[in-house]
């Protein structure tokens, strides 16, 4: 009999520890409000997501972060596979300038609600240093950079793609790198730059952002303001090379044969107007009349480089 109740009292005993342990199991782990909250404020990432992620990882927030933007990559990189063949006509140029050396970096998106977006907005910064940072440890004084070798930069352990991922997955649209360009300064040289934006100013830490871009690199001594005011033309009218600063004497046979085929020409049918794409042979954007070239050698400096980067311009088949 005493026999038989020992074992009774072992089974029950059993039974309550099976419980204590299930009971423990199904206990979840009580996320500290402040932590969830200052997770959720740090990575922007859903309520409900940060308080799985604290659960998962018993409140250690850092462990947490650093599984939930892995879970994020991994979404972004298979996201990215399915929004690949939609277009990106919209975006913004970003811009760090030092005393040395300017970088641009172009990064396109779908829509230009989320250009407007703080998060695209960070990115595009985060791109622009890391670009900057990994160009300026380089020997050459120009560099342009294209798609396939700007996403293959590495920034510490990552590529400057995987933070493009990264981002598709937490905003849900495709977005791309599309190119960057580098020009560095020398004692010789003054740059000069401007970045264009309808509506207010962008800008995060040193990085400025906007539709168009430019660079103007000039012969010292300069006039600061002129140098802007070229930057200022590269942009609203779109040069593709500088053109010849001497204008060779003009044959006065040949200038009257051409304005003879000139004059026939109209008379028989009139021809389209030709747009002048050579900077110095430009009429200045900020001086009716007057030729880049002329008013640069009134008052100004000897252009030496230019670049200009407009936000979703099409570049031709290979873009």
């Amino acid at each position: 009999m005493l026999s038989g109740l020992t074992r009774l009292r072992g089974w029950a005993s059993g039974v309550q520890a099976v419980r204590l342990l299930t009971a423990q199991a199904d206990t979840k782990v009580a996320v500290d409000k402040s932590l969830l909250s200052k997770l959720r404020k740090k990575t922007g990432y859903p309520m409900i997501n940060c308080k799985q992620a604290l659960e998962q990882f018993n409140n250690d927030i850092k462990q947490a972060e650093a599984w939930m933007r892995e879970e994020a990559q991994k979404a972004g990189w298979a996201k990215a596979g399915k929004l690949g063949d939609r277009p990106m006509s919209q975006g913004l140029v970003g811009m760090i300038q030092d005393d040395s050396s300017v970088t641009i970096v172009e990064v396109n998106c779908e829509t230009d609600f989320v250009a407007k977006n703080e998060k695209f907005q960070a990115l595009v910064t985060q791109i622009a240093e890391a670009c900057h940072k990994n160009m300026t440890t380089r020997n050459e004084d120009k560099m342009l950079l294209e798609k396939e070798t700007l996403n293959s930069l590495k920034d510490g352990e990552k590529t400057l793609a995987d933070y493009v991922a990264l981002e598709i997955g937490n905003l849900g649209e495709n977005i791309a790198l599309r190119r960057a360009a580098f020009v560095r300064n020398d004692p010789s040289t003054v740059m000069s730059t401007f970045v264009h934006v309808a509506g207010p100013e962008i800008s995060k830490d040193r990085c400025k952002m906007g539709k168009f871009a430019a660079i103007v690199k000039v012969e010292v001594p300069d006039t600061e303001s002129i140098a802007k005011e070229l930057c200022q033309h590269v942009v609203g009218m779109n040069p593709t090379e500088i053109g010849e600063w001497d204008i060779k004497p003009v044959d006065k046979k040949e200038a009257k044969k051409k304005r003879k085929e000139n004059v026939e020409a109209i008379s028989n049918e009139r021809p389209e107007p030709v747009e002048v794409k050579t900077l110095l042979d430009q009429e200045f954007l900020l001086e009716s009349g007057v030729s880049v070239r002329k008013y640069l050698q009134d008052s100004g400096p000897k252009v030496l480089d230019f670049i200009r980067i407009e936000c979703g311009e099409e570049l031709g088949e290979d873009d």
